[in-house]
């Protein structure tokens, strides 16, 4: 599981982003743009594509996660539009970064599980109870126990671990 201060520094992120997506006009760059920014000599611009507010092209995609600064590998990593498969392929080529894949929104479902209740607000644990199947019954009791921990725990206490009580108890 991640530290308190990789959760912490998921948590700014993750309101930055919320700023981005909602005050930052978003204008799509063409494909060949991207190609060229992801293979820029200057680190601060292929830095800056894991801020885009589109989904990367797969090459792109592809060319940050293999980029030879780590900086710009683990920002292309928190992208907020990058897609579940696009994740599934960066843990696959870089296992290193998995704690930072596992606070990412669109996580495959098994590092979901390991994702603190802390960073996951209300639509994103009824998209893992989707992921799940889960019936009205369990997603009642699951928020319950979510709105049951305290604020300490928060950190400490994963989706996995509700969903095991709930979906085993």
């Amino acid at each position: 599981m991640a530290d308190d201060d990789d959760v912490e520094l998921a948590l700014i992120e993750a309101q930055d982003a919320e700023y981005r997506r909602t005050f930052v006009p978003a204008v799509p760059l063409p494909d060949d743009v991207l190609r060229a920014a992801a293979g820029s000599d200057d680190v601060s611009v292929r830095w800056q594509l894991g801020g885009y507010p589109f989904v990367l092209p797969a090459d792109v995609f592809l060319a940050l996660i293999d980029d030879p600064e780590v900086a710009v590998r683990e920002f292309v990593v928190r992208h907020w539009a990058a897609t579940t498969s696009q994740l599934e392929l960066a843990l696959a080529l870089r296992p290193e970064l998995e704690e930072q894949l596992t606070i990412h929104d669109h996580a495959p479902r098994r590092l979901m599980d390991r994702r603190p209740i802390g960073v996951t607000d209300g639509p994103l644990r009824q998209r893992y109870l989707d992921q799940h199947g889960a019936s009205n019954a369990e997603r009642s009791r699951f928020q319950s126990l979510c709105d049951d921990y305290v604020r300490d725990e928060e950190l400490t206490v994963t989706l996995g671990d509700l969903w095991e009580i709930v979906h085993t108890g």
